[in-house]
């Protein structure tokens, strides 16, 4: 068991369910109010599907590619929920 009160994630499913867990949180919410409004569980998903799939891949291209991709969607998000 980790120090922040969970089991180390050991499969993709694993990862998931803390950091979707850890968004949940009421305090993390607080420290972090972007999160509701612009990460919704299926961008969280994606963050850790990517990093998931490319944690020991040597060539870091695709995912460099991936995360811009994703941080354009977050961003684009972000501009419709200003307007």
């Amino acid at each position: 068991m980790s120090d922040l009160g969970y089991e180390v994630p050991r499969t993709q499913e694993d990862a998931r369910k803390v950091l979707l867990r850890i968004a949940a949180d009421d305090a993390f919410r607080e420290d972090h109010p972007l999160i509701e409004a612009l990460c919704d569980e299926d961008d969280l998903r994606g963050i850790v599907d990517l990093a998931w799939r490319f944690q020991f891949a040597e060539d870091r291209m695709a995912f460099k590619r991936a995360m811009r991709e994703l941080e354009q969607h977050i961003a684009t998000k972000a501009h419709e929920a200003e307007v």
